[in-house]
Formats: structure tokens, C-alpha cells, sequence
């Protein structure tokens, strides 16, 4: 075995479902090496993902004020007096290399991401007969840092998705998750408690996405909503921020066995609840990598962007992916870019009738 260092401090300050995606890898490394420490820089909020692991520490950012040069360098400074021996930068943005400069001019080495930005341009330069090319995931990435850092090569980011693999992690999450709301009196919500012990097939359906060519059209999403909550077995758990929640409340009220869980929940009680599902309903978006990281089973839409480019949910089945064959796709890394014709037509191309059967796969009455 290769001498471990004894400290790694690893920065990912954003976004949600990319600090998701390093998640089950961090915890996994920091379980397969107890003497080593670990501590996760990210946003404060997303604490609960690398909770509950004796040597693995966390240490909250706020990105938004203390982001700045002189907040950064403090950062380090309260870093430094951790004694790392070495820092894994799993973003490689502005503010993270500003972090790891600063660490570095107080003698501390770092290994950085490589992003492979190169393929990700090829990926949507839609030259004549482009063979679609499958790039890297980015758990497997990340996992490239930490070995550079020292740490024996899991090939965590290869294992196969079968359903035993993710019972197994439904269940280990479930128990931390249960430990933690525990501990800070989360379990004594009684709307938390209640959707937890209501019986039936339990779907999740999380609609929203920061940007326009990963959303799915809003009609489709009540389409599914209608169809899947008509059936008494079936209870239907919808997901998405405090400025989706009038939305969402809309349909609670508008269709049977539908319920809202936007602005009810802390964010560990969220992901509890998601742990509680039978199958997840997700477009390209962090609640996809949320539900993946608690081994719910995740149905997914895609548009502009694509699975190859190495975002998929982890241990996620990829004919859960559903999406429609396009010569302009994938047009977009992140889906912020235009639709060139307008429209997101690969969006509209995937039915409400295939989404619907897909959730109910391996439903039985």
C-alpha cells in the first residue's frame, strides 16, 4: 500500500449537483481510509452529505461573502492551521485556484482536476458524420484527483449500477440521514414523519432545472402528475426550491395523492425523504444527483444536454435516461445555451406516455 497522507483537504464550493457528485466518492475514500483525515471545503448548507464518517471533517464556505481575495485568503488561513498535507481542488474555478495559490504559498502542494474542456467543445461542435464520444464521468475525475493526491485507485466511479449495490447504499444512507435529523430534532416534523410512514408506491418528481434546455415542458410534467396520482397505491412527492414552490402547491391541490415537499424541509430532512422514494422523476439537474447520492432509483429527461458528457447520476441505470435521438444534440455542456431552432424540440420529443411508463416499471398493484 502507498503511504497515505495523513490530511486532504478537498475544495468543490459549488454547484449542488456537482458537490452531489464528489459526495458518495469522498465518503467512500474516507471510509476505506481511516487514517487519513479528510476535510470537505464546499457551501455550509450541503454539510449533510459528508456527515456522519469520524475522519471526515467539514468546513463550510460561503461563497457569496467570503468569496472575495481577502476572504479566500482567511479561508486559507484557517486551513493552513488544520495542517494539511496536501489540497485536491475538484473544481479548478477562479476562487478554488485563488484557495489552493494561497495554501501553496504557505507550503502546501495541490493536485487539480482536469476538466478534459477539449472533448467537452468536440462533444457539441457538431461537425458532418461526428460519432457521439463518451466522455469520462465526472465522479471518475474526481476520483483521478484524489489518486494523484496518494490514495489508492478504487475505481469507484466504475462500478456497475445493479439494484442489490444501491439497496445496500438506500439503506446505509438512510441510517445516517435518520441518525443526524435525530440528533437535531428534524424527526420531529410531523409533515416529514407523516410522508414517511404514508403507504404505496412513492414517486418523486423534481421538474425544475436552472436553465431552459434541460427543462422539461411544464404541460408534460402535469401530464405525468395526473396520470401517476389517479392510482390510490400511488403517492406522488414533489420536489424543487422556495421559488418553485407556488407551482408546485398548485398541483398538490389540483390532483389526488400529490403532495409538496418545496419549503417544508431542512435540507438533510429533504434528503431523507428522497431516501423514502421508490423511484425518482428528474430532469438533468442536482435533484437527479441528490436522489442518486441516497440510492433512490432516478427516471431522467435530457434535452440540450447529454449523458455522455459525463454528468449522469451515479450508479444510475442508463436506460433510465430517456431522450430523443437528434442530430443537434447534445448542443450544450451545462444547457445554457439557445436552442437554434427556438424551441427545444428534443425536450418535446420525449412523451409523457414513455416517462410514464418508465416510473412504473416493476410497479405491481
Amino acid at each position: 500500500m502507498k503511504d497515505h497522507p495523513p490530511h486532504i483537504v478537498i475544495i468543490r464550493l459549488s454547484a449542488l449537483g456537482d458537490i452531489a457528485i464528489s459526495a458518495p466518492l469522498v465518503r467512500e475514500y474516507a471510509l476505506k481510509n481511516p487514517n487519513v483525515r479528510f476535510t470537505m471545503v464546499s457551501h455550509g448548507f450541503t454539510e449533510p452529505l459528508f456527515a456522519g464518517i469520524n475522519n471526515l471533517h467539514f468546513f463550510p464556505v460561503n461563497v457569496k461573502k467570503e468569496g472575495t481575495v481577502k476572504g479566500l485568503w482567511r479561508i486559507a488561513g484557517q486551513l493552513a492551521k488544520l495542517n494539511p498535507t496536501i489540497v485536491a481542488d475538484l473544481h479548478s474555478v477562479i476562487r478554488s485556484r485563488l484557495l489552493k495559490s494561497f495554501l501553496w504559498l504557505r507550503g502546501i502542494p495541490f493536485k487539480t482536476i482536469n476538466k478534459n474542456r477539449k472533448a467537452r467543445r468536440a462533444l457539441v461542435n457538431h461537425l458532418p458524420d461526428k460519432e457521439l464520444a463518451v466522455l469520462k464521468p465526472v465522479c471518475q475525475l474526481y476520483e483521478d484527483v484524489l489518486v494523484k493526491c496518494g490514495l489508492e485507485n478504487l475505481s469507484f466511479a466504475s462500478i456497475e449500477p445493479n439494484d442489490k449495490i444501491r439497496a445496500e447504499i438506500k439503506a446505509r444512507r438512510a441510517a445516517y440521514l435518520t441518525e443526524l435529523c435525530s440528533q437535531r430534532g428534524e424527526l420531529q416534523n410531523e409533515t416529514l414523519t407523516g410522508y414517511i410512514k404514508m403507504p404505496g408506491f412513492k414517486i418523486g418528481i423534481a421538474p425544475f432545472a436552472k436553465h431552459a434546455g434541460k427543462r422539461w415542458p411544464g404541460k408534460f410534467v402535469e401530464q405525468v402528475i395526473y396520470d401517476l396520482s389517479k392510482d390510490p397505491n400511488t403517492k406522488v412527492f414533489l420536489f424543487g426550491g422556495i421559488e418553485e414552490a407556488r407551482v408546485l402547491m398548485g398541483w398538490e391541490q389540483k390532483y389526488q395523492n400529490t403532495f409538496t415537499c418545496a419549503g417544508k424541509f431542512k435540507f438533510a430532512e429533504e434528503l431523507l425523504m428522497m431516501n423514502e422514494l421508490d423511484v425518482m422523476l428528474s430532469m438533468d439537474s442536482a435533484n437527479m444527483h441528490l436522489a442518486s447520492f441516497v440510492g433512490t432509483k432516478v427516471v431522467s429527461v435530457w434535452g440540450a444536454t447529454h449523458p455522455a458528457a459525463g454528468f449522469y447520476g451515479w450508479m444510475q441505470d442508463p436506460c433510465n435516461a430517456l431522450q430523443a435521438d437528434m442530430p443537434c444534440r447534445p448542443c450544450s455542456i451545462y444547457g445554457n445555451k439557445p436552442c437554434k431552432f427556438g424551441d427545444f424540440r428534443c425536450l418535446s420529443a420525449v412523451t409523457p406516455e414513455v416517462v410514464d411508463g418508465k416510473i412504473l416499471e416493476g410497479y405491481i398493484v
